[in-house]
């Protein structure tokens, strides 16, 4: 989808991890009034930086870094100059639910991300597999043990 400069492709992933959604976006120009998610969104920035109020807190997500959501909190989301791209997946916690239990980690609650943006190397690698993965269009098994890795 093309809106004024800006170009947002969406994909869906029922066989990876109990179904996750994609996108790959460009914003040059669009910015987004204060909404929510029903999922946990985790954003790679590609391009520029993507600032945004989370946690009532005015946060920039720089090039290299990961902007983060946890389901029904409020943010937005800001262009700056130039704009930014970025690659989010959309986990719902049923999926992260799920995969902790299988993983040993069953009881621990939910994830709860006090911050919008880790710059954590390893967490940023991860997530960059898992895209280049996608990107790559390797086999869904493939994309699956990013996905868990990330």
């Amino acid at each position: 989808m093309r809106d004024g400069g800006d170009r947002v492709e969406l994909r869906r992933l029922p066989q990876v991890l109990g179904g996750l959604e994609v996108l790959h976006a460009d914003f040059r120009h669009s910015s987004f009034a204060p909404h929510f998610h029903d999922d946990y969104t985790v954003g790679l920035i590609t391009r520029g930086a993507n600032r945004f109020r989370y946690r009532r807190q005015r946060v920039v997500a720089p090039f290299g870094t990961l902007c983060l959501a946890d389901p029904g909190e409020v943010h937005t989301g800001d262009v700056l100059e130039g704009g930014w791209s970025y690659w989010s997946v959309h986990v719902p916690p049923s999926a992260l639910a799920t995969l902790a239990a299988e993983l040993g980690g069953a009881g621990q609650g939910a994830p709860d991300f006090a911050t919008g943006v880790i710059e954590e190397a390893e967490a940023v690698r991860r997530f960059a597999a898992f895209f280049r993965a996608l990107r790559a269009d390797a086999s869904a098994l493939a994309v699956e043990v990013r996905a868990v890795e990330a």
